[in-house]
């Protein structure tokens, strides 16, 4: 099970970190999430500039690129207050158009449930510009500790000539993705584990691009008719924001042997679009 407690020790750091941000310039590797047909209908001036605004006022506004060099360094001092165990990082790597940059960081760690929650927990209330966008969790052969494995990204603004039309539209995209991802893996984690029955085994939990949440595990064969009632109640969740978490929805289940004692289930959910919660 994924209930894991353990003693909060040192952070002990196996790894060989070189910096590096590659800052590819291409457009043609751009994002097209980034474009402004991303949300829908065309905001109007007055509203898009009421719904910059909004975000602003919730969170800090991107920081230019010249502050980004202690963008790795912030995530690894998160992660040794919170006393997890890198095992390996990645370079940080980086997409860009011609107004932001998203930088982005892969970490393999290892932790205690505790100590997982006390770092998904002190990003998220940080106005910092980490965001934890991919997450994927199981237990250790001998179920100690977690296995973690997660892409951190941050974003930045790229020096503009001038204020070309589309920018606005633009910078409200990428304050909504960022937004978005604030409380994405923290609230799709702490509720996956709220939500199931008691009895019920989680094995794998994975949060991918702050888009699709997928969970495994097994339950008492006896309790195999509550899956759909499960699945209905992550349908039916919120999120720290008081909106709808979940787009959609599906669970399978197939017995499992010897003994046929306890089912595995699986579940995958959609999780709504920033310009839709």
């Amino acid at each position: 099970m994924l209930d894991l407690n353990g003693k909060k020790g040192p952070m002990k750091i196996a790894y060989k970190y070189l910096a590096a941000i590659l800052m590819s310039l291409a457009l043609a590797n751009g994002w097209s999430c980034f474009q402004p047909s991303c949300l829908g209908a065309q905001q109007t001036p007055v509203n898009l500039a009421q719904r910059l605004q909004v975000l602003g006022a919730e969170d800090a506004r991107l920081a230019p690129i010249g502050q980004a060099r202690p963008f790795s360094s912030s995530i690894l001092a998160e992660a040794a207050t919170a006393g997890l165990t890198v095992m390996a990082t990645s370079k940080v790597s980086s997409r860009t158009n011609q107004f932001f940059a998203e930088l982005q960081q892969k970490l393999a760690l290892e932790a205690t449930e505790a100590q997982l929650l006390d770092f998904l927990q002190k990003v998220s209330a940080t106005n910092a510009s980490l965001r934890v966008q991919t997450l994927r969790v199981c237990s250790t052969p001998d179920r100690s500790h977690l296995q973690v494995n997660m892409a951190i990204a941050g974003y930045y603004r790229l020096p503009a000539a001038g204020q070309p039309p589309d920018a606005a539209q633009t910078e409200y995209l990428v304050l909504s993705q960022r937004r978005h991802l604030r409380y994405a893996a923290l609230d799709c984690y702490t509720l996956t584990k709220s939500l199931l029955p008691s009895g019920w085994q989680l094995d794998g939990f994975n949060l991918q691009d702050g888009k699709r949440l997928s969970a495994q595990g097994q339950a008492p064969a006896d309790q195999v008719a509550l899956l759909e009632e499960v699945r209905a109640r992550f349908e039916k969740v919120q999120s720290q924001d008081g909106k709808n978490l979940f787009s959609s929805g599906e669970a399978t289940m197939r017995m499992a042997t010897p003994g046929r004692t306890n089912f595995l289930w699986s579940m995958e959910f959609e999780l709504r679009p920033p310009e839709l919660r």
